[in-house]
């Protein structure tokens, strides 16, 4: 995880682990050889345009294990629990600057379909 958010110190992180664990995340761990090499975290919630959703918050392979196929093998995994819990969408947001994180979303079936706002509080 720390190379998908080596801004967060790891005090930090594990604040916001748990804070995400409280509100329904879940974390899973793609080993190879006893080794993690992938992860995902997600959660499920209601929306009113898209219904019952998945939401990826975390999707990430170590840079030297890239391109063997572990992201896509824990992006299934997304969708069969999304159909599992009777989701009607998963979606997920992604950096303008993440180009191979997009090519992947795009060779996975998804569209892009909006942009996403934020303003700091």
């Amino acid at each position: 995880m720390h190379e998908l958010r080596p801004h967060l110190d790891e005090t930090t992180f594990i604040q916001r682990m748990t804070d995400a664990w409280q509100e329904g995340y879940r974390f899973f761990v793609l080993y190879a050889n006893e080794v993690p090499v992938s992860a995902i975290g997600f959660r499920i919630y209601t929306m009113l345009h898209s219904a019952r959703t998945l939401y990826i918050d975390d999707l990430i392979t170590t840079a030297s294990q890239r391109g063997k196929g572990y992201a896509k093998q824990l992006f299934q995994f997304a969708i069969a629990e999304g159909r599992r819990e009777n989701c009607a969408m998963l979606t997920l947001d992604s950096g303008y600057h993440r180009r191979d994180a997009h090519r992947f979303y795009l060779n996975q079936g998804m569209a892009m379909v909006s942009h996403h706002f934020s303003l700091k509080l």
